[in-house]
């Protein structure tokens, strides 16, 4: 039932993956958008919408270092929230 008395209850959700737009290059400073991608079966309510991830990667601090995001898609991959 959806309602005025619907109360969001969080789930977790294994086997979602990411995607972005444009593609993700560690090495290309840029700004990425990453979608959340539902395991195959898995579908969202008309009233939701799936969860994305605005990243702007600069160029490197240290030298020898590539900017980079992968830790943080990785623990993203493992653990992905959803308000249904």
């Amino acid at each position: 039932m959806v309602g005025a008395e619907t109360k969001p209850i969080p789930a977790e959700i294994e086997g979602v993956t990411w995607v972005s737009e444009p593609e993700y290059d560690p090495n290309t400073p840029s700004g990425y958008t990453f979608t959340a991608v539902l395991p195959k079966g898995g579908a969202v309510a008309e009233s939701c919408a799936l969860p994305t991830i605005t990243v702007t990667v600069e160029g490197a601090k240290i030298r020898g270092q590539p900017p980079g995001i992968t830790g943080l898609i990785s623990w993203l991959t493992q653990r992905t929230m959803f308000r249904t």
